[in-house]
C-alpha cells in the first residue's frame, strides 16, 4: 500500500530534561510521527511534568535500542532506529524546532494522533530525528511512552 507504520515503547524514571523515547531518521526517508502516548506508571499523586516532541540533529545515547515493531507483520524492518529508556547522553535538540508541547498531571495520561498526511516529519539526514522528552518535572517517577511513525 506504500504506507508502512512502526512503533516503539519506552519506560523509565524521568525527571527534568530527560528524553524517554526517540526515532532516528535515515538518509533515504523522511519519516513522520503521527501518534504518541504519555502515561505515568507510578501510584497516583499530584505531581506535574511538561513534555515536548522536539527535533534533534545528534541522536544521543539511549538507555536501550528497541527494534521498532511494524504494524503490518509483512512490512520490512524500519529504516528508523529507536531509542528508549532514560537517555545517558541527551540528543542535541535544535532550538525552536518544537513540534508539540503539553503539561500533564501524574494522574493523567495523554494520547496524540493525527492523520498520516499531517505527520511531523524528520529530515532524510543521518542522526536527525525526534525525541519525546520532559522539560520540567516536580518529581522523578516512572513514565511510559509510545511513539508511532510512518515511513
Amino acid at each position: 500500500m506504500g504506507c508502512r507504520t512502526y512503533g516503539i515503547y519506552g519506560s523509565g524514571a524521568v525527571g527534568t530534561d530527560k528524553t524517554m523515547v526517540a526515532g532516528v531518521s535515515a538518509t533515504t526517508i523522511r519519516p513522520g510521527v503521527f501518534e504518541f502516548v504519555i502515561g505515568c506508571a507510578a501510584a497516583p499523586a499530584d505531581a506535574a511534568s511538561n513534555w515536548r516532541l522536539h527535533r534533534f540533529t545528534v541522536a544521543g545515547t539511549s538507555g536501550s535500542a528497541p527494534t521498532p515493531e511494524p504494524d503490518d507483520p509483512a512490512d520490512p524492518a524500519s529504516l528508523v532506529t529507536g531509542g528508549s529508556g532514560v537517555y545517558g547522553a541527551e540528543p542535541t535538540y535544535t532550538a525552536g524546532k518544537i513540534l508539540f508541547q503539553i503539561s500533564l498531571n501524574q494522574r493523567q495520561s495523554f494520547h496524540f494522533a493525527t492523520l498520516i498526511e499531517y505527520a511531523m516529519r524528520a529530515p532524510a539526514t543521518a542522526a536527525n530525528g525526534w525525541g519525546l522528552k520532559t522539560l520540567a518535572s516536580t518529581v522523578t517517577t516512572t513514565h511510559e511512552c509510545f511513539l508511532k511513525w510512518q515511513e
